[in-house]
């Protein structure tokens, strides 16, 4: 799932390359392509906004999740 007008903005800036857009992946989802262990995996990726966390085993994806992050998270407690 991605909101729309963030697929519109991926979408136009390959059409603007010339080329019709086909598949979008997120980089999180698509980094996962590089672990290559028979041991299940977890990924990170942490931005500004979102924590997106994966756990891979194999060619299986177990478990695909992002969270918002707050715009301000405040003090350490």
């Amino acid at each position: 799932m991605i909101p729309g007008p963030i697929l519109q903005e991926y979408e136009s800036a390959v059409r603007q390359a010339g080329y019709e857009p086909g598949a979008v992946l997120p980089a999180s989802l698509a980094a996962l392509g590089a672990i290559n262990s028979p041991e299940p995996a977890l990924a990170a990726t942490w931005s500004a906004r979102t924590l997106t966390t994966s756990i891979a085993h194999g060619q299986d994806l177990l478990l695909y999740r992002t969270l918002e992050l707050p715009a301000d998270p405040g003090p350490a407690p």
